[in-house]
């Protein structure tokens, strides 16, 4: 019998052990790579995309909520102009303007105009970086008779009062203020930061058929207007 020769024998035991394992070729790299930045850009767009739809609905809910209070606190205050229950001579409506109006209510029935909140200016103010706000001016009742004004509503852009006389004749400059007896108010809020992704070429029409915009700009804004009668005035 042929005796097998341990040299050979190593070697061919050699030859038939599984081979080691393969690393990736640089193509296959190359192909992973590309996948991996494919997929991370879409989750990268996909994250953008929904930040842009929550920026643009917080500004949609902010304009909306500064406009109804804005038209609240207007239609509160104008509504009591001229509640004189003591009956007492005074004129209810002070000044009136497109976009200011004053006017006096005795809210406390002492006889006159002078506490607190009895004699109220609504117009806008200019505040920090120019953004024009709802500024609430009083007469309050201290006594040095000091002025306090605030700016209760940011971001008003425009402001125009259109009036209703007693004779029906409908102007935003009455002659004689205490003819009122009918204010459409007509308001219109800016959002506090642009959105590239918006073009604003929208106008905006009052009631008194004035026209505001286009802006053509990147802020988006909301318009609303509503009549308050003055219920009080032309009682005495």
């Amino acid at each position: 019998m042929k005796k097998t020769d341990p040299i050979n024998r190593a070697q061919r035991l050699d030859s038939t052990a599984a081979p080691t394992a393969a690393g990736f070729t640089l193509v296959e790299l190359l192909v992973a790579l590309a996948m991996s930045a494919l997929v991370m850009a879409a989750i990268f767009r996909l994250s953008m995309d929904q930040q842009k739809v929550h920026t643009a609905q917080d500004q949609v809910a902010e304009l909306q909520q500064n406009i109804r209070a804005a038209l609240d606190l207007l239609v509160k205050d104008i509504r009591m102009a001229g509640y004189n229950p003591t009956r007492t001579a005074g004129d209810g409506c002070v000044t009136a303007g497109a976009a200011q109006f004053q006017f006096r209510a005795d809210l406390n029935a002492d006889g006159d105009y002078g506490d607190a909140n009895e004699d109220v200016t609504l117009s806008l103010i200019t505040g920090t970086g120019g953004v024009q706000g709802l500024r609430r001016k009083i007469t309050a009742a201290d006594d040095d008779k000091t002025v306090a004004a605030e700016t209760v509503i940011p971001s008003v852009e425009n402001l125009e009062f259109y009036y209703t006389l007693a004779d029906g004749t409908r102007t935003t400059t009455p002659p004689t203020p205490a003819d009122v007896r009918l204010v459409q108010i007509s308001l219109l809020v800016r959002a506090p930061l642009q959105d590239d992704n918006l073009e604003n070429t929208a106008s905006y029409t009052t009631p008194s058929g004035a026209v505001w915009g286009p802006y053509n700009d990147h802020y988006r804004r909301r318009f609303l207007s509503t009549s308050v009668a003055c219920r009080n005035m032309g009682l005495i």
